[in-house]
């Protein structure tokens, strides 16, 4: 049997021989693995196109784990799923996304939205210390990273260490009406035993965000040491004013998260019936307004289910209004 030899350029026999086997012999350009997938595009691809609330689903997060743990290396899963993640407000595994790059390979911007995860979701204060303290080196007139590291210092009970951070860029945090830092360096000063100053900051702060139950808090505190007794009462009223607020608040956003889960598997089920009872809860109890278009293109979906074309087409038009809307900052329900 004759065995055809493919020879590389130095040993080739003839230059016709070259010639006629360069393009056989020219190996074709790799395809990336991801994209080389259909099925796992598609399967990303399927999840984005759920709505907010089943995207949000464990099964669907785990759906893009799974594909961004195969494909490490492609940027559309990656994506997809730190979006999914952030609009979820999936702390955790968000952190968890971000610290699976090596720290070489994440970009800057990514290491800073790290360290905030740490600081002010996780409580992991000393591990976003540790992220963002050389980037406040090396920008000390940052105020967005002078910020992150004085509260990763505060919540280490260790603020003094961050007055001189602070105290630099003193006017840009209050033109920038940076409350938290505000009140952080007010504690440093009532630690400190200049108790009267702090009191003052405060003062100034709370013109700016006057329902604040940190700023409050810390104004209570300054102003019982001080022996204001009223205005420390007074404090502690609107504090706890506040607090019952935020209770109110979040207790209804758990309401009205339980009804759109509820209306998104009635659609599942086919339950088409029970999607304009839900979707009205929803609207008359106050959904967000991003949620709203979301909440009409379901009634939408569910009339052109059961027939009627005209309120299909109603719940349509009202959904693409409201998302020009949304867009255009001018909502109105």
């Amino acid at each position: 049997m004759n065995r055809v030899q493919v020879r590389t350029p130095a040993c080739a026999g003839t230059l016709l021989l070259l010639v006629l086997c360069g393009a056989a012999c020219r190996q074709p350009a790799a395809v990336p693995a991801y994209e080389g997938d259909a099925a796992a595009q598609a399967r990303v691809q399927s999840v984005m196109a759920l709505g907010a609330q089943q995207r949000c689903a464990p099964e669907a997060v785990a759906q893009l784990q799974a594909i961004v743990q195969a494909y490490p290396a492609a940027a559309a899963p990656y994506a997809a799923l730190r979006q999914t993640l952030e609009s979820c407000q999936l702390w955790e595994p968000l952190a968890a996304l971000l610290g699976s790059k090596p720290p070489a390979e994440r970009s800057q911007d990514e290491t800073v939205d790290l360290a905030r995860l740490y600081i002010v979701f996780l409580q992991r204060f000393a591990e976003g210390e540790a992220l963002i303290k050389p980037l406040v080196d090396a920008e000390p007139n940052n105020v967005d990273y002078v910020s992150l590291l004085t509260a990763a210092l505060h919540y280490q009970q260790r603020g003094a260490e961050a007055v001189l951070y602070v105290d630099r860029l003193w006017e840009a945090i209050v033109a920038a009406r940076n409350v938290d830092v505000m009140v952080m360096r007010a504690l440093a000063y009532h630690d400190a035993g200049q108790s009267e100053r702090a009191l003052r900051i405060l003062e100034q702060a709370r013109a700016f965000r006057p329902d604040d139950t940190f700023l409050l808090t810390a104004f209570s505190q300054v102003a019982a040491a001080l022996g204001h007794e009223g205005a420390a009462a007074t404090a502690d009223a609107a504090s706890q004013a506040a607090r019952e607020a935020k209770d109110v608040q979040i207790a209804m956003n758990t309401r009205l998260n339980d009804i759109y889960r509820r209306m998104g598997e009635a659609f599942n089920q086919g339950l088409f019936l029970d999607i304009e009872p839900l979707a009205q809860q929803l609207l008359e109890g106050g959904a967000p307004p991003a949620l709203l278009p979301e909440i009409h293109r379901v009634r939408s979906r569910a009339f052109l289910e059961l027939g009627r074309l005209e309120e299909s087409a109603a719940a349509a038009e009202e959904a693409a209004r409201i998302e020009q809307a949304l867009s255009a900052g001018t909502v109105t329900p």
